[in-house]
């Protein structure tokens, strides 16, 4: 759930920073612009065939630059001979005569580490179907064609998180796998034409028209996996090919972001106080249900031997009559904050009513001992009717304790029902709890991901800083995958 939240709130400050093409800027001497583009050729299943390296430095004309590789630097060539550079020993130097920006190429082994692996899956008419098959028959396929993506980051780094434990806020630290999430951008990379498909529909991404087009985004963040799908309604004879662009998520955490955060934790902390309130109210009353049933054996003994004592019951009774009534008035408030508390304890409706019948359950009986009741048209009496009829003598007694036993005995039921409530609600204490902590977790696991992340914008090629301190260098990475229909 945690996870799910964290990609809702940082994916509206990552869409067009990532569509924007991040070549289309003009030169600037203090500015340096790297971008490092990886083209993955695989087969439909996502299977890779092939990687090529395309990179590219922006820089002014007349500046002399130096740089180095993660990979042998011999096998970078440059694309164009605008401006070649040398090499000398793990250093590759460009100097910007006739241009400003160096194009580079390298091709890179099948085995080379890519940060993300992006597979897919299909289903016609909603049975899995090969992409070899759909090849060589969309021509007379017609009906549904779902085609599932799948993506998994599979960068960690091994990283010492520092938090405040709740409640009491002390300092704690995990050690976690932290992952870097990526944003992948799906697009159709030919035409589709309206009048092709009855219907088109995706997940977690848009459509929209251009004309007689339809253009298709689909939208994934990898935290660690994704998923999305496209599903295409009518004949596949014209079915699109599709570019999948990934590139780490990496901008400054906005404030929002982390007020967002702030809040989610203040929310449940204020849970987690009520959760402790509705628990001191059990307790009172489990204890009161306990002096009550201790009390009504006294009465009851009482009771037994009042005949010469008759006249020292009216302080018992008034006792026990006070007692009586607070359970009531207890019970009441602790349905009300039951009630008001019911969406967020993710109660389902049956335990509720259950807890709700337990309470109403007691009150009843609360009453029968204060208010008697009637049995076969005779009124066994209650507390509040023993002033008038304390004389009626020892056969209205007896009936009185016939009452007080049943009523000590349904008590002492309700007290085990309260108890076990009680125990569920501390069940539901120690989940706050727990999600409290995962979350002030997650907030100090984000913040470190996106101090790591600009790290990894130099995935191949590092410049050398050798240069005026002012100047600023601007990277960008992007992993390529292409599934290809089109013949």
């Amino acid at each position: 759930m945690l996870k799910l939240k964290l990609k809702i709130l940082i994916v509206i400050f990552l869409f067009i920073y990532f569509i924007i093409p991040p070549m289309i800027i003009i030169a600037n001497p203090l500015k340096i612009i790297k971008v490092e583009l990886f083209y993955v050729e695989n087969d439909l299943n996502g299977n890779i065939s092939k990687i090529n390296f395309r990179g590219t430095i922006r820089w002014a004309v007349g500046k002399i630059l130096n740089f180095r590789s993660k990979i042998n630097i011999k096998n970078i060539r440059p694309f164009d001979a605008r401006n070649p550079f040398n090499i000398s020993g793990d250093v590759a130097t460009v100097e910007f005569k006739n241009d400003n920006i160096v194009y580079l190429d390298a091709s890179l082994e099948k085995t080379f580490f890519l940060p993300i692996s992006l597979t897919a899956k299909y289903f016609f008419n909603d049975k899995e179907i090969k992409p070899d098959e759909i090849l060589k028959n969309k021509a007379n396929l017609n009906g549904t064609l779902r085609i599932e993506f799948y993506a998994r980051s599979l960068q960690t780094y091994l990283k010492d998180i520092n938090y405040q434990k709740f409640p009491d806020n002390s300092n704690a630290k995990i050690s976690t796998n932290l992952i870097i999430p990526y944003i992948i951008i799906i697009t159709n990379n030919s035409q589709i034409n309206i009048a092709s498909f009855r219907d088109i529909e995706v997940t977690s991404g848009t459509k929209y028209f251009f004309g007689d087009n339809i253009n298709i985004n689909l939208l994934m963040i990898t935290y660690p996996d994704a998923k999305a799908s496209i599903t295409f309604k009518g004949n596949m004879k014209n079915l699109p090919s599709f570019i999948a662009t990934c590139s780490p998520l990496n901008f400054n955490i906005p404030n929002q972001f982390l007020d967002n955060i702030k809040n989610i934790d203040n929310a449940l902390n204020t849970i987690y106080q009520n959760y402790q309130l509705m628990k001191e109210f059990l307790k009172t009353i489990i204890d009161t249900e306990a002096q009550i049933i201790e009390q009504i054996d006294i009465f009851y003994k009482t009771l037994s031997g009042l005949y010469p004592y008759i006249s020292s019951v009216n302080d018992l009774l008034n006792l026990y009559s006070a007692n009586l009534e607070k359970v009531i008035k207890l019970n009441n408030a602790f349905l009300q904050i039951l009630k008001d508390m019911k969406d967020y304890l993710s109660l389902d409706e049956n335990m509720y009513q259950k807890i709700v019948s337990l309470f109403e359950l007691n009150n009843k009986l609360i009453k029968v001992v204060l208010e008697g009741v009637i049995i076969e048209e005779f009124k066994a009496p209650g507390i509040y009717d023993f002033p008038q009829i304390i004389d009626l003598g020892e056969f209205t007694l007896k009936n009185t304790q016939n009452i007080l036993i049943q009523f000590n005995e349904g008590s002492k039921l309700i007290r085990d029902k309260l108890i076990e409530v009680k125990s569920i609600f501390e069940s539901y204490e120690k989940d706050v709890i727990e999600t409290i902590n995962n979350l002030r977790i997650e907030r100090e696991k984000a913040i470190q991901i996106f101090q790591i992340t600009p790290s990894l914008l130099d995935y191949i090629i590092f410049i050398i800083r050798d240069f005026e301190p002012e100047v600023v260098i601007e990277r960008n990475v992007q992993f390529i995958f292409k599934f290809n229909f089109e013949e």
